[in-house]
């Protein structure tokens, strides 16, 4: 549901695409594997091969150059590899090489692809790049390299040792390709295509970019989204850009139903072998008589498009739990909760993580940790879900800072 509505804002970033470096690891993992398939070195199958071995290599780099620790997938295999082997590291898709459990799902082919494509970064397929990202590499990022490229090129091949130090004409090169600090062609690329998604497909109204510079010019860059941010950047769009406004103040009302649900899903696990109104009456002690926030008419507004992000069926639970809330029919949130999880789980052709027994109590499947509820006065400004604007915080900021 939140996604539905984070994509009207902002268009080709994941929760997860934070980081504008990790985007060029992509391109040249997806660069040479290409380069390698046409000059017979390696089979086309082998193409994801190469792109692990450059993303070890570039972890490895970012670190032991830079310490860029926040944005390095990896990040604890790479340390203790770099500490244990004195700087020389084993690079291959072995488990010794790998630098996460499964770095084809958890690295950058499985969490960038999509957004790099929506951007304009990479074509279809397993490798290749855009034209532009292409003449990036090419006039930018192998100058660089010097006397490296080939070195580089027996890696990505075959595998090998590495060794992470300034000495090293293949390291020193490639730190300054991964340097925190962007250049003009770069800040040009990926400002249009990753920060303001400013290509065919992804956010070509400008939307994105209009966000944007609503971000920095109201909210913190590194402070986590909030209610009151939202809600102060909806206040301002309305001064510029209806549509971005209205795209806002829709999220501030889905949102105003899913962080109490999500809070009270969470108690809801809690509560195992209790009756339902003793939990109701525990969330009352708590949150007062109603929740704050919730508009019927604004919720409704939003039923059509959330009934094509996921079913009917789960939106009339939604809505069910939204009507609940608001007249502080706390026991009978939590069933529709329940029922809600249900509904979802049976989707999964799972069993569900809680239901209300038989015997009237609850029957918890899969417990939940114990947390204290939040006052009366904080659920006025509960916040709970992303809707990708912490990614683009952080490449926005990483671009700026990097200028």
């Amino acid at each position: 549901m939140w996604a539905s509505l984070g994509r009207r804002v902002i268009t080709n970033l994941t929760t997860v695409t934070d980081s504008a470096r990790g985007f060029t690891t992509l391109m040249l993992g997806r660069y040479f594997a290409g380069r390698l398939i046409e000059d017979g070195k390696v089979p086309r199958e082998d193409a994801l091969d190469v792109f692990l071995r450059m993303e070890q290599i570039a972890g490895y780099v970012r670190y032991a150059a830079h310490g860029s620790e926040q944005a390095i997938r990896g990040v604890e295999r790479v340390k203790k590899n770099i500490d244990e082997g004195n700087g020389r590291v084993w690079i291959g898709t072995d488990r010794k090489g790998m630098i996460l459990s499964d770095q084809k799902t958890y690295g950058l082919w499985g969490l960038y692809t999509v957004a790099a494509r929506t951007s304009r970064l990479i074509p279809e397929g397993p490798t290749g790049v855009s034209d532009e990202a292409r003449e990036l590499i090419e006039k930018s990022y192998l100058p660089k390299l010097e006397g490296g490229l080939p070195s580089l090129l027996r890696l990505l091949e075959r595998g090998g040792y590495f060794t992470a130090k300034q000495s090293e004409p293949l390291f020193s090169g490639l730190a300054k390709i991964l340097a925190p600090r962007f250049t003009g062609a770069e800040l040009d690329l990926y400002g249009r295509n990753l920060r303001d998604g400013l290509v065919p497909g992804a956010s070509p109204d400008g939307r994105q970019q209009r966000f944007r510079v609503l971000l920095e010019e109201v909210t913190d860059l590194d402070a986590p989204l909030s209610r009151q941010e939202i809600v102060r950047l909806a206040e301002r769009a309305r001064k510029k850009d209806a549509t971005l406004a209205r795209s806002l103040e829709r999220i501030v009302h889905l949102e105003s139903l899913l962080a109490p649900a999500d809070v009270a899903f969470d108690f809801l696990l809690t509560q195992s072998g209790q009756s339902p109104e003793d939990a109701a009456e525990r969330l009352r002690e708590s949150w007062g008589t109603r929740v704050p926030n919730l508009d019927r008419e604004a919720f409704d507004d939003l039923l059509p498009e959330l009934r094509e992000a996921t079913s009917p069926q789960i939106v009339a639970l939604a809505r069910r739990c939204h009507v609940a809330l608001a007249a502080g029919a706390y026991r009978e949130a939590l069933a529709a909760l329940a029922d809600w999880n249900g509904r979802v789980m049976a989707d999964r052709r799972a069993a569900p993580w809680v239901r209300i027994g038989e015997n009237g109590r609850i029957d918890v499947r899969y417990r939940g940790a114990e947390r204290l509820l939040p006052k009366e006065e904080e659920v006025a400004t509960l916040w709970r879900y992303d809707y990708f604007v912490g990614s683009l915080k952080r490449v926005t900021r990483e671009l700026r800072d990097a200028a």
